[in-house]
């Protein structure tokens, strides 16, 4: 019986390969060979010599070098005097700030000629700012005398509206003289001259002028 059954089995497999089978039984495959690395660390003086031949190019860009920063801005050195003035104007108050490129006055008292008086007592025909900290008669009155009578190139006011006859009159005669008026506000800085610097601190805005006045400082290098 098992002749018989081995017989069968050699003419099954005679026969198959004779009529050419297409799907052959693989012959199993041997295991792969699995090779076993073992890592080197590099010598320290072959790395030192490798990283000496080939620069890091990245921190080269990052790091720029010392004299390639852009050098920083130097501070105006200041020049010539800065002279303030405080007029005596009785009730209310007057200032005269010049430096050696500008004539610059706040306020001047109730109406009268005081201030003028004295500005051209100083040698002033002409003011290039007039400020103006608030509307009442006891600082702008006498801004009316020297606006009629010095030129001025700009008024400076926190541009709060007063209802007197003082205040119409101040504002009639910015529009007829043609003076440039400009409403003040925190954070404006302007150059007057000889390095220098003026800066409003108030108002933030219209509504926060009232009834507080026009504040500033003068800046210096």
């Amino acid at each position: 019986m098992k002749k018989t059954l081995s017989l069968l089995l050699s003419l099954f497999l005679i026969i198959a390969l004779l009529t050419g089978c297409s799907t052959p039984v693989p012959a199993p495959e041997p295991p792969p060979i699995q090779e076993q690395v073992t890592p080197v660390k590099p010598d320290s003086s072959t790395q030192e010599q490798s990283e000496a031949a080939e620069p890091d190019k990245e921190s080269e860009t990052e790091a720029p070098k010392p004299e390639a920063e852009a050098p920083k801005p130097e501070t105006p050195t200041p020049t010539g005097q800065l002279k303030a003035h405080f007029i005596n104007v009785g009730q209310g108050d007057s200032i005269l700030i010049q430096t050696p490129t500008q004539n610059i006055l706040i306020d001047a008292g109730d109406r009268g000629t005081t201030v003028v008086n004295y500005l051209k007592a100083q040698g002033i025909s002409s003011l290039d700012l007039v400020i103006g900290t608030h509307p009442h008669a006891d600082h702008i009155g006498g801004l009316i005398n020297v606006l009629d009578t010095i030129p001025v190139k700009e008024v400076i006011d926190p541009g709060v509206v007063h209802t007197t006859k003082t205040f119409e009159d101040y504002l009639t005669l910015i529009d007829q003289k043609d003076i440039k008026f400009t409403e003040g506000r925190a954070g404006m800085v302007r150059d007057i001259g000889g390095g220098a610097k003026m800066e409003i601190l108030h108002p933030v805005s219209l509504f926060f002028a009232r009834p507080f006045s026009t504040k500033l400082q003068v800046i210096f290098p």
